[in-house]
């Protein structure tokens, strides 16, 4: 091992990221409101530690994970033909 010493220490660790997916159109839509759909933009964020015990022969590690959306896409069906479906925006989303 090259660094042992760093090894040894409980790891901490937090992440942040940016999220972004363009907008576009739903060719098969014949409804004009339902024809466009909004770009999709997201935060996730994610914390992390980690720690070994007993000489490294017991190793645990724990994570937590949040995302946030705006304009979250999803697929709706169509009701007069449900073999169509088309992209809209849901307004939020987290998870």
């Amino acid at each position: 091992m090259l660094f042992p010493d760093i090894e040894a220490q409980p790891i901490c660790s937090f992440d942040v990221a940016a999220g972004y997916q363009p907008g576009g159109f739903n060719a098969s839509s014949d409804v004009p409101s339902q024809a466009k759909f909004k770009s999709a933009k997201s935060w996730n964020f994610e914390l992390g530690y980690k720690s070994g015990w007993f000489e490294d022969k017991l190793t645990s590690r724990a994570t937590l994970f949040y995302s946030y959306f705006r304009d979250y896409r999803i697929y709706r069906f169509n009701q007069a033909d449900p073999t169509q479906a088309f992209m809209v925006n849901a307004e939020r989303a987290h998870s």
